[in-house]
């Protein structure tokens, strides 16, 4: 299966192994792209079609929720478009072990949309 993973770049890095080691592929590591305070809308137009590009190929797309504080508009914005392209969404939920979770995102009761908690539940969901 062709999966492609987006969140902080720690937990999508985490979230991108467990992926692979699963026997599936990412179809696009974005977390090589070390872009700064630096990056030219050039640089950031490139990374986002690159990115489109690899959620458009995939099978499962996998949304890292890991702490509130490091969450990016670009999780929610990767989230958004997985729905528009109606891919199936496994939304891997590690704040729901802390008490602070990541329910409020509004897109759970979608038909295609999964909510784990762990990696051990991502394995079990992304055989499934």
């Amino acid at each position: 299966m062709k999966v492609y993973v987006t969140g902080s770049t720690l937990e999508s890095r985490k979230a991108q192994a467990a992926v692979t080691q699963l026997g599936h592929t990412v179809t696009f590591d974005w977390t090589i792209f070390a872009l700064g305070t630096d990056a030219t809308p050039d640089d950031l137009a490139r990374l986002s079609r690159l990115s489109m590009t690899a959620m458009r190929q995939a099978d499962l797309v996998v949304v890292v929720f890991a702490d509130t504080a490091r969450v990016h508009q670009d999780t929610f914005a990767d989230l958004g478009a997985a729905v528009a392209l109606q891919k199936p969404v496994v939304i891997l939920d590690l704040m729901g072990a802390t008490g602070q979770s990541a329910r409020s995102v509004p897109v759970f009761n979608d038909a295609l949309t999964r909510r784990v908690y762990s990696y051990d539940e991502l394995a079990v969901w992304c055989v499934s």
